[in-house]
């Protein structure tokens, strides 16, 4: 006796994401995609190394505060066109604000602002 093999194929969800053009970050004007799913909440060593896993992969990764608030300047700018976006944005960063920005206070001279730290892009703000 046969049996026929199933034809049902599950296919998963195609995630969501946004293209948002002319968003200014360090000096250049660019397209950056933000997607629907965020990463997990992480601590900064973790966060480091997704970063550094998905970059060499060529994956979206994690970033740092200065791009984050370039793109919601950028959202903010463009308001009239995605309410939706403005509202992922306003419920995600309260739900899952982590970034590979850090300070470190110092208790005499300027502090630092370390933008996409423990990774091999980062770079620093006095």
């Amino acid at each position: 006796m046969k049996t026929a093999k199933s034809k049902i194929v599950y296919t998963p969800p195609i995630e969501g994401s946004w293209d948002i053009p002319g968003v200014s970050y360090r000096g250049e004007k660019g397209t950056y995609r933000l997607f629907e799913t965020m990463t997990p909440s992480l601590d900064q060593d973790e966060l480091a190394q997704l970063y550094t896993t998905e970059k060499q992969k060529g994956n979206p990764h994690p970033t740092d505060m200065p791009l984050l608030w370039a793109i919601a300047t950028q959202v903010y700018e463009l308001r009239d066109e995605n309410e939706a976006l403005r509202d992922f944005l306003r419920k995600g960063l309260r739900k899952f604000s982590n970034t590979l920005t850090r300070i470190v206070y110092n208790t005499s001279g300027m502090d630092c602002v370390i933008h996409n730290y423990g990774t091999s892009d980062v770079y620093c703000w006095q």
